[in-house]
């Protein structure tokens, strides 16, 4: 699982299998866009291989989740986080729908 430890939260019930998908892909979301966010294309640098491909040293993914990982430091922060990225985009899709570019 390569960090989630998803063995170690001891779910049981019929739709446990739904309720990790949905916890991995919520987490997997806000990891990309707090990724987006914080500047990626800007802070992660490109590397190049020696069979000549050039990637970025850090995946999209990763920078982000260490950034929300830097945020979210208690269950109160996620709530905290949540809630406050539900007014951002809130606010955003209003501005939108009123004609003005946020």
């Amino acid at each position: 699982s390569n960090g989630f430890d998803l063995e170690d939260i001891h779910l049981e019930g019929e739709h446990k299998t739904e309720l990790l998908f949905g916890m991995i892909t919520l987490v997997y979301v806000l990891a990309v866009y707090q990724g987006i966010i914080d500047g990626y294309e800007q802070q992660v640098k490109w590397k190049q291989y020696p069979n000549a491909k050039v990637y970025r040293k850090q995946s999209l993914f990763r920078f982000g989740l260490y950034q929300l990982k830097q945020a979210v430091r208690s269950l109160n922060h996620f709530v905290d986080f949540l809630y406050q990225l539900v007014l951002d985009i809130s606010q955003k899709f209003i501005l939108i729908n009123h004609g003005v570019q946020p």
